[in-house]
């Protein structure tokens, strides 16, 4: 790997961009010398286009996304494939580790960033690498099935063609999107004959997949807002210590984002609330969430150390019989969960489904260990 990212330097693939997403606009081919730190800083770059318009792609904090290559296992002589190929850095750096027996393909739906792209591989001399301008979720590829797929965009639903893109036993890597959050679980898949099976995943946040079939609709509120709109009391109608093992006043609990990942898979009211117009807005996985009722004009919103509610406390009790649900299970993370995806036309009934959910052609089926939970019998016992 550290043969490969020095073969392939960054600032070969970057032109105009933002350091991060709301940084000053930069243009490294008018001003490469002073901009070299900037690149080389690690944070995520968002690409610009030439009339300054901010794109939806980055080029990803390269360390990260490093690491996500080395779990996928690029290997000499393997058929690799990115779909959200963007700026084409990450993938010359999977051409150099599948080297001259090898080849890698970018499907990006930006013409400006797949043009740029086939330019620069060129300049660089990966003779082994190919950028085709489509939309990956509804247009056939050539080339599959591939060894390793690689989605570097948060995807909603996995099309029908996907499942033929990896060879049997090959591995697909791709950033789930949570239901109704902002997140993702970056989730590492293998290829079986029946669809997909999880083995590993982690917390992250990408730019959305842009394509057919990848709308998923981000519920998010501010509460000044929707107190109006719903015609209930501005102030808080409870508010109770809710620390989650927070290690700082300002800061969520470091069980609190396994809860919102649970809570967004499992509750249709789950809802990111935004600040008032007069704070600032937090980092994405800093953000308040909670339940949102509508039809009963309430809100529970778990913010740093609180647990607050607004009109009616339905949202709060439902949210705490969520929290208690989760407790008795044992708190799990998104680790967890066994996780299946196969086509929706396939999908057969699972009694052991803790989770089953339908997006479009692909099934999502979250189980857990049979035994989750079964301390609590030792409780009742004790008590009884």
């Amino acid at each position: 790997m550290r043969a490969a990212v020095r073969a392939t330097p960054r600032h070969r693939f970057v032109h105009r961009f933002r350091a991060n997403s709301d940084g000053p606009l930069h243009d490294l081919d008018a001003d490469p010398i002073s901009l070299l730190p900037v690149v080389y800083h690690g944070q995520p770059l968002t690409h610009v286009a030439a009339d300054g318009t901010p794109l939806p792609s980055t080029n990803s904090e390269a360390a990260y996304v490093l690491w996500l290559v080395e779990r996928l296992g690029v290997e000499p002589t393997q058929q690799i494939l990115e779909i959200g190929s963007g700026s084409g850095w990450l993938l010359a750096v999977m051409a150099h580790l599948a080297g001259p027996e090898g080849a890698v393909t970018g499907i990006e739906i930006i013409p400006s960033l797949a043009d740029q792209s086939r330019a620069d591989l060129a300049e660089l001399g990966r003779g082994n690498a190919r950028v085709l301008t489509a939309d990956a979720t509804c247009e056939p590829i050539s080339g599959a099935p591939f060894d390793r797929v690689i989605i570097t965009a948060a995807t909603w639903s996995l099309p029908a063609a996907f499942f033929d893109l990896v060879a049997e036993g090959g591995k697909l890597l791709v950033p789930l999107r949570l239901p109704r959050d902002e997140g993702c679980e970056v989730t590492l898949l293998r290829r079986e004959s029946c669809g997909f099976r999880a083995e590993w995943s982690f917390p992250g946040f990408f730019v959305p997949l842009v394509g057919a079939s990848q709308s998923a609709e981000i519920a998010r509120v501010r509460i000044d807002e929707w107190t109006v709109q719903a015609g209930i009391d501005a102030e808080p109608s409870l508010s109770y210590p809710f620390w989650f093992a927070s290690l700082a006043p300002s800061l969520p609990g470091t069980a609190s984002p396994a809860f919102r990942r649970h809570l967004a898979m499992t509750e249709p009211g789950f809802t990111i609330f935004e600040p008032a117009a007069a704070r600032p807005a937090a980092a994405k996985w800093l953000s308040d969430f909670g339940l949102l009722d509508g039809k009963a004009g309430s809100a529970a919103i778990m913010r740093a150390g609180r647990l607050i509610g607004y009109g009616a406390p339905t949202a709060t009790r439902q949210l705490l019989e969520s929290y208690r649900r989760w407790c008795d299970l044992g708190m799990p993370g998104p680790t967890a969960y066994k996780l299946q995806v196969i086509p929706t036309e396939a999908t057969v009934s699972n009694e052991t489904a803790a989770l089953t959910e339908v997006r479009g052609d692909s099934t999502f089926i979250r189980s857990i260990d049979a035994h989750a939970g079964a301390w609590c019998n030792l409780l009742e016992r004790t008590s009884s």
